[in-house]
């Protein structure tokens, strides 16, 4: 016999709600500039090396 387990918000973490839907709303409407800046930073950091910019 399996268990079931329920979960739900307490009052206070109802309160994110919103703001958690907006972030939501947010990361897709922008996701494909949040893609390319990570590709950027991606490119810089297999780029970089430790001795960088020492003399």
């Amino acid at each position: 016999m399996r268990g079931r387990v329920e979960y739900t918000l307490t009052p206070l973490g109802g309160t994110l709600r919103d703001i958690v839907h907006a972030a939501m709303q947010w990361s897709g409407a922008h996701l494909k500039e949040v893609d390319a800046a990570r590709a950027r930073y991606d490119a810089q950091v297999r780029t970089w090396s430790p001795d960088a910019g020492r003399r």
